[in-house]
């Protein structure tokens, strides 16, 4: 009976259990890198680079790894359990993943006092400690832990950014990007009241730029189950050319803002995440969770969001004069041009507190809907809409949500002098006010 004869079963299974195992090895046991072999060695049997921390600063051996997966097309770049420190990374047209062990395991912390910020705005690039060119990056299973990473006395405008060109780059083509942050732990010095300093941002070189022509990001980002702590803003959001980008299962702990949204054409989904701070500083004023606006006069004219099933705790414990805004957990602010926002509200729960906080605070969106959220907590007031520089709104829809457990020192809901045509449903518990023209109370 020869050993390949079918019906010897025995025979043939062992052989093929032995080229199984033997393959791997022969497919990637040639894959040579340059880099410290010390600590960075490409897996015996996996398309993988592992990085091993050196005690010190690991950023020319990870900025070596990272290239050499791009050259070679290595898709897993694997820092190991440990402490690794960084300064500054590049990468360009990276189609991988960039990943530790756990969470909990490996940890990458950037230094301070290590970068050259003023060097980025020479180059007309926002600045930033890793960032993603291009490409298809994911960042995965780690903890970054940042504080003061610029040489000069200034903060760093992101942590990770998801970017494209430098907007000296004079092709002025299109940028696109399909990112992933997952379960990454984020802990930032702590939030200073203004929109500085963010822990990850997603856009365009130029976005912020009159006269730039590096300002439109397409293609994708999501965030996944991970966490953002102590920064001003948690992720910042321009990308301006009907991208996705969708938050689920994140926690954002004390930012100024957890999610801002601003000049963007994006479909964006905020579905399942806690937003948590607590404030005892008199000077944070106007704190809240998630921002939805524009900041230039070129902002794209339309964005879509859903905010879907989130749990919103803030306790204010600073008191302030009666006059003052204190901020919202979601709010709109267009400082730029107006925009036609698709914006839906729902099944979310609201535990606040805190003098002059409002909960929901639309300004200048038409068509809002804020339906089947709880409402707890005491604050000013519940939902406002209104308009700024609008010359009406119109059309809001504020139905079906639970308030009985809310106290508010003015009203639950809120409708200014320029609405018209919006409907605040019955059976809601509500106090509501009304100064527009049309709107229905039912």
């Amino acid at each position: 009976m020869s050993l390949f004869d079918p019906g010897n079963n025995t025979l043939s299974g062992l052989l093929i259990t032995a080229l199984l195992f033997l393959l791997p090895q022969s497919l990637f046991a040639g894959i040579e890198i340059n880099c410290n072999s010390n600590f960075v060695v490409p897996h015996p049997t996996q398309l993988v680079i592992d990085i091993s921390p050196t005690g010190t600063d690991d950023t020319v051996n990870i900025k070596c790894a990272l290239d050499e997966a791009v050259e070679q097309g290595i898709p897993v770049v694997r820092l190991a359990k440990g402490d690794f420190a960084i300064s500054n990374l590049q990468i360009v047209n990276f189609k991988g993943s960039l990943q530790g062990t756990t969470r909990a395991d490996t940890h990458l912390t950037i230094m301070d006092n290590s970068i050259d910020c003023a060097a980025f705005v020479n180059e007309s690039r926002r600045t930033a400690a890793i960032i993603f060119v291009g490409g298809e990056p994911r960042l995965k299973f780690m903890t970054i832990i940042s504080g003061q990473p610029c040489i000069q006395e200034t903060k760093i405008l992101s942590i990770v950014h998801f970017t494209g060109a430098s907007r000296a780059d004079l092709s002025c083509k299109n940028d696109v990007i399909f990112a992933v942050v997952d379960r990454v732990d984020l802990i930032g010095p702590e939030r200073s009241g203004t929109f500085t300093q963010a822990a990850i941002e997603a856009s365009a070189e130029g976005w912020s730029s009159s006269g730039s022509c590096k300002n439109t990001l397409l293609g994708t980002f999501k965030l996944n189950q991970s966490s953002i702590t102590g920064y001003d803003i948690g992720v910042l959001s321009t990308m301006r050319a009907s991208a996705q980008v969708d938050f689920n299962f994140n926690a954002f702990v004390n930012t100024y803002r957890g999610i801002w949204l601003v000049d963007s054409n994006q479909s964006t989904t905020i579905t399942g995440n806690t937003f948590t701070s607590e404030n005892n500083n008199e000077d944070l004023n106007g704190i809240g969770a998630i921002e939805i606006g524009t900041r230039t006069n070129t902002a794209p004219v339309k964005t879509r969001v859903v905010v879907h099933n989130n749990q919103f705790t803030f306790s204010d414990a600073v008191g302030v004069s009666s006059n003052f805004f204190r901020g919202a957990a979601i709010t709109s602010n267009f400082s730029g041009n107006l925009q036609d926002v698709s914006l839906s509200i729902t099944d979310n729960r609201f535990q606040l507190s805190g003098d002059n906080r409002f909960i929901i605070h639309l300004r200048d969106i038409d068509n809002a809907v804020v339906s089947a959220n709880k409402f707890a907590g005491g604050v000013a007031t519940g939902v406002s809409i209104a308009g700024a520089k609008a010359t009406t709104v119109s059309g809001c829809l504020i139905v079906s949500n639970i308030l009985n457990t809310l106290t508010s020192e003015h009203q639950d809901i809120f409708l200014d002098e320029k609405t018209t045509h919006c409907i605040v449903g019955p059976a809601q518990d509500a106090d509501v006010v009304d100064l527009g023209v049309d709107n229905s109370i039912l």
